[in-house]
């Protein structure tokens, strides 16, 4: 038996991903800021020359533009293939360091970014700073974790982050991994609250300027497109009765977002992650559901809220959604 996480008298069950790039990497990225800090944003992969002749494909690159650092970031699930492979992938992402290389990163990175002072800042880092190599694997242990660490040795840091799902709710997921940064409390200024990253208050905005921002979400490059076209699609499909999160999640498999029903919750959780977003509350303007009254809570009975049902439905016909 795996471990159990007692939370509150719930039973949270440790839960191990199978697919990387479908089950793991959406919830990396998700977390992105309590992983690296905040300032910090994570970039997708592109195809960079390491030394003569040979091409590597980092997993991501993450972008601290508070403290000006990069990261080349290495995402892997335990097995014989991870073990044998990142020893080499390490040395490789250690040779970057001609400016040809540099440039294709830079260019991939900024073509990802549309605030122009960031595009600027980006340059600067990744050309005046050496990039940490981070590796992000689900789970170490036992003799795999040995074999893992030997070859992984030269890597700035292995964060484990382990996942451990709900057991009456696949849905509800909690995390356990150590961060890079380390927050330092300043005893004379003590944190009052402040703004914070998440958030259930609807956004104000004009009809035109909102419609906008949920076009941009919809069209954007984003691995989160495709799953937010498929929620819209789902929502709309229900029009004015809220669809539960058992039943999201049910949709979401049969619209072959998810891999399996089992793995469904993973993706609604995503969803609940982002609506949540302080800074997405432009979504929240358009979609309301039950519950959710702190970052991490459980969320459920999903609708679009009346006075934009006809605004989403033109919305997902210029986005091919319906």
């Amino acid at each position: 038996m795996g471990e159990i996480l007692l939370k509150d008298g719930v039973r949270y069950n440790l839960w191990t991903p199978e697919n990387e790039p479908k089950e793991f990497e959406p919830m990396i990225i998700e977390h992105v800021k309590d992983i690296f800090g905040e300032g910090c944003e994570y970039f997708s992969k592109t195809k960079i020359e390491t030394i003569p002749g040979i091409s590597r494909i980092p997993d991501g690159f993450v972008t601290d533009f508070k403290n000006g650092k990069w990261y080349i970031v290495e995402l892997k699930l335990l097995g014989d293939d991870a073990i044998n492979r990142i020893g080499n992938q390490i040395t490789d992402y250690k040779e970057i360091n001609k400016k040809s290389q540099l440039k294709v990163i830079s260019k991939s990175i900024k073509n990802q970014i549309e605030n122009e002072k960031r595009k600027t800042l980006v340059s600067e880092i990744i050309f005046e700073k050496e990039p940490d190599i981070i590796v992000i694997i689900n789970s170490l242990n036992g003799e795999k974790e040995v074999q893992f660490r030997k070859r992984a040795k030269e890597a700035d840091k292995i964060i484990e982050f382990k996942t451990f799902e709900r057991e009456d709710d696949s849905s509800v997921h909690v995390h356990l991994f150590e961060p890079v940064y380390i927050k330092i409390e300043s005893p004379e200024k003590p944190d009052l609250g402040g703004k914070r990253r998440w958030s259930n208050e609807p956004g104000h905005y004009p009809e035109s300027e909102l419609k906008e921002k949920i076009i941009s979400d919809l069209k954007s490059e984003k691995k989160i497109r495709k799953l937010l076209s498929a929620f819209v699609k789902c929502l709309l499909e229900k029009k004015h009765q809220p669809i539960k999160s058992k039943n999201l999640g049910d949709e979401l498999f049969r619209l072959k977002v998810s891999p399996s029903r089992r793995k469904a919750g993973t993706y609604v959780s995503v969803i609940s992650h982002y609506l949540t977003s302080r800074k997405r509350d432009y979504w929240r303007q358009v979609v309301e559901y039950a519950g959710g009254e702190r970052h991490g809570a459980h969320k459920d009975d999903f609708k679009i809220r009346e006075e934009y049902v006809k605004m989403m439905e033109e919305i997902a016909k210029e986005c091919n959604i319906i």
